[in-house]
């Protein structure tokens, strides 16, 4: 489904006392349900039509306001971990995931082959990624950098290092790809 809206604060909802409510309409498999829950509790057709285009499994719960290119904090009520993933959204394509960063080579960061043989496992993982600021890139468009969690094989095997990766966005604010900095 694509929905070409500009996405903003008023896409913001909140959960409040609808957690139950919301599980139960995952549940169900069913987007008519959340949407309904959502009607119901007030929320804008902004914030409606993001949950639509999540499928009805997230909602946006935080939104910064950046230029072309936003951030926003999603919630996934119902996953078991990772509930709360950051997005870039607003630029082409219209959101792109952060928790997309396990797609990233690790293996060529010179602190990789140390690290890698005390963690034969080693891994970024694609979750509870945390933003650490935004800056212009070398082509005059827009770089995100956030620090990744590195884990030895499972998502609760977090090590003390982190994978640091740059998202970069053109101009016009087409995604032009992730980019490793460095682990550390």
């Amino acid at each position: 489904m694509i929905i070409n809206i500009e996405f903003g604060q008023e896409t913001v909802w909140d959960l409040g006392g609808h957690l139950e409510e919301f599980h139960n309409c995952n549940y169900q498999n069913s987007i008519e349900c959340v949407i309904a829950l959502m009607k119901n509790s007030g929320a804008s057709p902004q914030a409606i039509a993001f949950t639509e285009l999540m499928q009805g499994e997230a909602y946006m719960s935080s939104f910064k306001e950046f230029g072309i290119v936003d951030l926003a904090e999603i919630t996934y009520p119902s996953r078991a971990n990772n509930n709360v993933e950051y997005v870039l959204i607003n630029g082409n394509p219209q959101i792109v995931y952060v928790e997309d960063v396990y797609k990233v080579d690790i293996t060529h960061d010179p602190n990789y082959p140390p690290l890698h043989q005390q963690y034969p496992n080693l891994q970024i993982e694609g979750g509870e990624n945390i933003f650490k600021n935004k800056e212009q890139n070398s082509t005059g468009g827009e770089r995100f950098i956030f620090g990744c969690k590195l884990v030895d094989g499972c998502h609760a095997c977090q090590i003390d290092k982190y994978a640091y990766i740059a998202f970069d966005f053109d101009s016009t604010g087409l995604f032009e790809g992730m980019e490793l900095l460095n682990i550390k």
